[in-house]
């Protein structure tokens, strides 16, 4: 069974809502006063750039992930074909050559992969592009000045393109500029 992913709109909407849950910020806030002498000037100068360096780390996060992901299969796959290869039985099996071999593990690797994704809600979040395009737009839409911030440029705006136009709906707008002027 497949983990239903939501829409983009609606999966912005729900990464801007865990984002702005008032617990958490009631938490951060309590840090705050214990980890500085003067948490309302610490709010404001997360308020400089911090929320959308905040959202860009995640993106990298993500994007790391993916890089690791993308190389796991093949490494994986390398291993299964390699323990079939190597089997102390493979001497009995004529009919089974590398190509079958290959063929085989390609195709179970890659049920194998669908139900991993489907069934550990981290791998299927990684997995998915809306998840980095969700995280991008927050990035993009948290940041005071996108002109001015190299690492939103290049996390956010740039693999985002014409995408950015119309994407999060005047709800969640309000909501991230409600909570990033609260901290200011």
């Amino acid at each position: 069974m497949t983990v239903p992913v939501p829409a983009p709109v609606d999966q912005v909407e729900i990464l801007a809502g865990a984002m702005t849950d008032r617990a958490l910020w009631d938490d951060i806030y309590a840090a705050l006063t214990e980890l500085t002498a003067d948490p309302a000037e610490a709010a404001r100068q997360l308020a400089n750039h911090g929320w959308c360096d905040l959202f860009v780390g995640l993106v990298r996060v993500v994007e790391e992930c993916r890089s690791v992901m993308d190389k796991i299969p093949e490494w994986g796959k390398r291993v299964v074909k390699k323990s079939i290869a190597d089997s102390s039985l493979q001497p009995k099996r004529p009919q089974i050559t590398g190509a079958v071999v290959d063929v085989v593990v390609d195709k179970v690797w890659a049920a194998f992969k669908s139900v991993l994704v489907a069934k550990v809600p981290l791998l299927s979040l990684i997995t998915h592009e809306e998840t980095l395009r969700s995280l991008r737009f927050l990035a993009l839409f948290s940041c005071p000045a996108p002109e001015r911030h190299r690492e939103v440029r290049e996390h956010a705006v740039k693999p985002l393109g014409d995408d950015a136009v119309g994407i999060l709906t005047e709800r969640t707008r309000k909501r991230l500029a409600q909570l990033f002027q609260e901290w200011e």
